[in-house]
């Protein structure tokens, strides 16, 4: 082989090597942004099930505190009930004992 050829044949492998080296580089940057683009959309779709999971959270808390605070309700009212059916009745007697004594002082009937 002559000096030429060698050289040629050098030049060529060169040639390629750089064009190999461009291409890969090429396919890299590819790679990057197919990989930046899927991270995206993952993060995208953990933020939207994390929301989703949040709104059923709140959806069963504020559920569960509404049928408490329904609960309380009807007990409170229970109580109120209680308190003036008692109330009415140590009212009846309240005046039949203010009467009881009125009437023992003036001795009327």
């Amino acid at each position: 082989m002559k000096m030429e050829e060698v050289l040629r044949q050098i030049m060529e492998a060169e040639t390629s090597a750089r064009t190999l080296i461009a291409d890969a580089r090429r396919e890299a940057e590819v790679l990057v942004e197919q990989a930046e683009r899927e991270a995206g959309r993952y993060a995208q779709n953990a933020l939207f099930a994390a929301r989703q999971e949040a709104e059923a959270l709140l959806t069963a808390r504020r559920e569960s505190a509404l049928a408490r605070a329904a609960t309380l309700a009807g007990e409170a009212e229970a109580s109120c009930r209680e308190l003036a059916e008692g109330a009415g009745q140590n009212l009846n007697e309240a005046v039949k004992f203010i009467r009881e004594r009125l009437v023992r002082r003036d001795g009327a009937s």
